[in-house]
């Protein structure tokens, strides 16, 4: 019986954190159309643009953001295959885990 709570209890976690990564995938997918953008304007526009220091810390900025959220996305997935690991040791005991 309490291996059926935990097993349950642990199911619904990973469906939040597999939400949690639905979301950021969003905000990464924000994220990346504005770093094209940003590329594409700097581009088109040059050093002759009176905001082209600014697109560039703008970017920069963006991109940093950009990297961390995608390594907290990878530590999320690590957990998530963690725990996925975790349970196919309990329930196959003889199972070879590579």
């Amino acid at each position: 019986m309490s291996d059926r709570l935990i097993e349950d209890n642990d199911v619904s976690v990973d469906e939040v954190k597999e939400q949690a990564i639905a979301k950021h995938n969003k905000d990464l997918l924000v994220m990346t159309k504005l770093i094209f953008a940003i590329n594409e304007y700097i581009i088109h526009f040059g050093r002759t643009s009176n905001v082209h220091d600014e697109c560039m810390d703008l970017k920069t900025q963006v991109t940093r953001n950009k990297e961390h959220l995608e390594h907290w996305v990878d530590k999320i997935w690590l957990n998530i295959l963690k725990n996925l690991m975790v349970r196919a040791r309990v329930y196959c005991p003889y199972h070879l885990v590579i």
